[in-house]
């Protein structure tokens, strides 16, 4: 599903309660990396999931429908739109999405970065935390 608004409805919403900032943390993780596969190809998800920890992989394949052509870049709203509908709340603040990226920047394609230089950045930001 390409991330346009036309498609934002499309996902299903559901509420949820978590026991731990630890569940919440791995959702929010989830949510984005779902964000994130709609934009790669059927070969980046691939290669993505050999590179992240076995725990996040089944996240990854949830429903997933392979492209073999990457879609257009989200814009930043649209990015944000579309973890809000895989996390099913009413907002989730885009400092958390951004830690939930700085985390999984070491797994991530280099092409998702706007240049090598910011792809080397969130690497070594990701190892220092």
């Amino acid at each position: 599903m390409l991330m346009i608004s036309a498609n934002l409805d499309r996902a299903p919403i559901r509420a949820v309660t978590y026991a731990t900032e630890q569940e919440r943390a791995f959702d929010l993780s989830c949510a984005v990396l779902l964000a994130l596969r709609e934009w790669l190809t059927a070969t980046e998800v691939v290669e993505l999931a050999r590179r992240l920890p076995c725990a996040l992989v089944p996240a990854l394949f949830h429903n997933w429908h392979p492209q073999s052509v990457a879609p257009p870049r989200p814009t930043r709203a649209e990015f944000v739109a579309r973890v809000v509908v895989y996390m099913g709340e009413a907002a989730v603040a885009e400092y958390e999405i951004a830690e939930a990226l700085r985390d999984l920047a070491e797994y991530l394609p280099a092409r998702l970065f706007a240049s090598p230089k910011q792809a080397q950045q969130a690497i070594l930001a990701a190892g220092q935390s």
